[in-house]
């Protein structure tokens, strides 16, 4: 996972020579790019107590980037990871998971892991995994989804725009899509500091529900 990902990279020696001031780039980098091909994110980087990419330190970021307006980003640097959910760098809407990264007690930086929710990948894999249509909101705004024709549209249903994106509440509820009763579930996308960034919906037809159970995941940062 994110989290578990921007765990491990701040623990590595690699890192921590990094944000020690004994940063040798040419391995810091080598260290990123091993990491690249086996994690599943779209980017990540080590970044300083500033908040300042470091030198060698990026993987699909742009080089010497200041993220600390990213929400996590200053929470991370203030000793606490989180998950955010919003745009960074020419991604325009991710899961931004940030941890700390702490040298003898003090924090010196933090990691930044990033999942792309604008590409098909994860609303594919909810797909595959669950047998669910599913779909990404950023806000009111669908940027990803399994249902041929509808992203860049908005949800137009006021009574699920105030439960789910102002309440910040679940919606469960039926409807049709595609001349099949569906089984619906709108679940917010909340930031650490409580903001709600976006939406995940997930339905299944009504007739796959008779027989098989609906997991909902668990977006709440």
């Amino acid at each position: 996972t994110l989290k578990t990902g921007a765990e491990l990279i701040a623990d590595a020696p690699e890192v921590q020579a990094a944000l020690s001031g004994e940063n040798n780039e040419n391995a810091l980098r080598s260290y990123i790019r091993a990491k690249a091909e086996v994690l599943d994110m779209e980017a990540f980087a080590v970044l300083n107590k500033s908040g300042v990419v470091v030198p060698g330190g990026e993987s699909n970021l742009t080089a010497g980037k200041n993220f600390v307006s990213i929400k996590g980003v200053a929470r991370a640097l203030n000793g606490t990871a989180s998950l955010s959910f919003q745009a960074i760098d020419k991604i325009p809407f991710a899961a931004i998971a940030a941890n700390p990264v702490k040298i003898n007690g003090s924090i010196e930086g933090c990691i930044i892991t990033i999942y792309d929710l604008t590409t098909d990948d994860f609303t594919n894999l909810m797909k595959k995994g669950y047998d669910v249509e599913c779909t990404i909101f950023n806000g009111n705004t669908r940027v990803a989804s399994t249902i041929s024709g509808v992203v860049g549209t908005t949800l137009d249903n006021q009574e699920i725009v105030t439960k789910v994106l102002n309440n910040g509440d679940l919606f469960e509820g039926t409807n049709v899509i595609a001349g099949k009763n569906y089984y619906s579930v709108y679940q917010p996308l909340i930031n650490a500091d409580g903001y709600k960034a976006g939406m995940l919906f997930i339905a299944k037809s009504a007739e796959a529900m008779r027989s098989d159970s609906f997991a909902k995941p668990d977006c709440r940062a």
